[in-house]
């Protein structure tokens, strides 16, 4: 079955476009979604450049848990720089690839736990939001 879509263009008008779900930076906009992770991304490496360089505040994150695994050996934050899983432990890595290769040849999905430390930190910065909590 053939569709006519001419003047479908038409439909949309200027009115229209306020609304929240069609604004294309809205949160209900699925279409915006890919351009939100990206900006959140890049300030968060500014924002981790320039506390490192300012306040001497270093921040780094690592995969802490995925399924069931956990980290057997000595934590190494080199490690986690040089593996695609940011696996803090190096004996572990081909562990982790043979059980990623088998989740998705069986097409399945599991959780995984990050863990983020920041070192540095002054006493009492965050005090004012999460004192509220």
């Amino acid at each position: 079955m053939k569709r006519d879509f001419v003047g479908a263009s038409a439909a949309v008008t200027v009115g229209r476009v306020r609304n929240s779900a069609m604004n294309p930076f809205s949160w209900k906009n699925p279409y915006a979604w890919p351009r939100k992770p990206s900006a959140t991304v890049a300030a968060a490496v500014i924002a981790k450049k320039w506390l490192l360089e300012k306040f001497g505040i270093r921040v780094r994150g690592h995969v802490s848990q995925i399924d069931g695994i956990r980290p057997r050996g000595e934590h190494d934050w080199a490690a986690v720089e040089e593996n695609p899983f940011f696996w803090p432990d190096a004996s572990q890595v081909a562990e982790l690839e043979a059980f990623m290769d088998a989740l998705r040849k069986s097409g399945d999905s599991v959780g995984a736990r990050v863990d983020v430390v920041a070192e540095g930190v002054p006493p009492g910065w965050g005090e004012p939001v999460y004192g509220k909590l």
